[in-house]
């Protein structure tokens, strides 16, 4: 048979854990506050050294699906070049790091590119 102190206790314990739990949860729904969460809105910062009309457009739907893929960086030059971006180059322009990669040959030189999201 349950005393009254028994009972007492053992309805402070079930308050104390309920409200725990209550906080647990709660917390568990906060990000971190020491790891910021990076949402870029657009990958428009492209650096294309000695550039003469070339234009690179990264969406940031690609930097979020983390595919590899090739962009096509002819813009208002007669002439083309091709970057490819890899999965990993995507993870750490998501990451908030900047990605330098070198564009194909075309009409006997390449480029170098930088591409940053903010």
């Amino acid at each position: 048979m349950t005393n009254r102190r028994d009972f007492l206790m053992s309805t402070v314990y079930l308050t104390l854990a309920g409200k725990l739990m209550l906080l647990s949860q709660a917390c568990a729904d906060d990000p971190d506050p020491f790891v910021p969460e990076f949402e870029p809105e657009a990958c428009n910062e492209v650096t294309i050294t000695a550039n003469h009309g070339h234009v690179l457009v990264v969406p940031i739907e690609d930097v979020e699906a983390a595919v590899a893929k090739t962009y096509n960086i002819q813009g208002d030059s007669p002439h083309e070049h091709v970057v490819a971006l890899t999965a990993t180059d995507f993870n750490s322009l998501a990451a908030g790091n900047e990605v330098t990669v070198t564009s194909t040959e075309g009409a006997a030189h390449s480029h170098s590119v930088t591409v940053r999201c903010a």
